[in-house]
């Protein structure tokens, strides 16, 4: 039986990634979202998937004026935003300073993040000198840090390299990240310094960079009818066509394996 307080720091491109662990780990849980402006979303997948979670004031929590059950699975997701992805540096020292802040207060860690432009590299050098609590990211099947959202979805760098190989020129969009595509535009490099309000500059700069078509990678998380009416809605306003990932690249090895990893962790 798993003890402890497992801290799971999230980006909310993976959030979909997090609703499946939770809702496939028929262990006995308490699950704690702490109270922030990103939280709208994950509220309420979480209460779509029948998952019960109370929420705690993220400022109490930070500042150890809150207690957990005692002897229990208890699992705290504090909800990252998105804008921090626009400057790697700033998302690098974000996520170190929270972990730094929050080790006191939980037994381990989970990482719902990749490399993110380079943003977690060293990570685990950083960790080993600087944290006493276990902290798991997203790995492949060699141990190796996925480079981002799609890298988690089709298993590691490696297959993300054979996949940019086949499918170049595209954009690639996973459930999470079509719903969220117009907050998406905020945090990706190419848009940086653009203004996120119009369109027409945005596809004047997806026209000079030749992108035309929106590959869908249907990872199975998330609700699929959103993900199609979001991605449509995505496609027509930019005139993309819409191209399907074909059975047999997606995976969910890494999304696995973080969770069993951190739940792990736990038991020593």
């Amino acid at each position: 039986m798993v003890k402890g307080n497992l801290a799971v720091i999230v980006c909310p491109i993976l959030e979909d990634e997090l609703i499946y662990n939770l809702s496939n780990d028929n262990e006995e849980k308490n699950i704690f979202l702490l109270e922030n402006p990103n939280i709208a979303d994950i509220s309420r997948k979480l209460t779509n998937n029948g998952l019960n979670f109370e929420l705690m004031d993220e400022f109490m929590f930070m500042n150890g004026m809150e207690t957990f059950p005692e002897e229990k699975f208890n699992v705290i997701i504090m909800m990252k935003d998105m804008g921090l992805h626009a400057e790697p540096e700033i998302l690098k020292e974000n996520l170190r300073e929270t972990l730094l802040f929050m080790q006191s207060k939980v037994d381990a860690f989970a990482l719902y993040y990749g490399l993110c432009g380079n943003a977690n590299k060293g990570l685990e050098e950083w960790a080993a000198t600087h944290l006493d609590k276990p902290v798991t990211i997203f790995r492949d099947a060699s141990g190796k840090m996925c480079d981002d959202c799609i890298g988690v979805a089709v298993g590691g760098t490696e297959q993300y390299y054979n996949l940019q190989k086949k499918y170049t020129g595209v954009l690639y969009y996973t459930p999470a990240m079509a719903t969220k595509w117009k907050d998406f535009f905020t945090t990706n490099d190419m848009f940086r310094g653009v203004e996120t309000k119009s369109y027409d500059r945005i596809k004047m700069v997806l026209e000079m960079c030749d992108y035309h078509d929106v590959l869908m990678v249907p990872t199975g998380l998330g609700d699929e009818k959103e993900f199609e009416e979001s991605l449509n809605e995505f496609a027509k306003e930019f005139n993309f066509n819409i191209k399907y990932l074909e059975p047999g690249w997606v995976t969910l090895e890494p999304t696995k394996r973080i969770y069993d990893e951190a739940k792990a962790s736990l038991n020593g």
